[in-house]
């Protein structure tokens, strides 16, 4: 006799490994009518960036609270936005 729930699922997916141009860290969020993310890109460069924007040839597709999602074609890749206390 099996349990009656279905399989079980891991509390947390890792997230599928970033691509090696698309090394940024986002360090700062800015929500209102038109949401931005700062990105802080392998060169130390801040950028601001909307949704739309694009980067290394990846485009911002959405901002979401904890993360943001990249596209490139029918590739997809999530970036995780790093929340520090000072």
């Amino acid at each position: 006799e099996g349990p009656s729930e279905g399989p079980s699922v891991p509390a947390e997916v890792a997230a599928p490994p970033r691509p090696q141009d698309l090394e940024i860290t986002i360090v700062g969020i800015v929500t209102g009518p038109r949401a931005l993310i700062l990105v802080r890109t392998d060169r130390g460069q801040l950028v601001p960036m909307a949704e739309g924007d694009d980067l290394h040839g990846w485009t911002l597709s959405k901002i979401e609270p904890l993360r943001a999602i990249f596209r490139r074609d029918a590739d997809e890749t999530a970036v995780p936005i790093e929340y520090r206390a000072n």
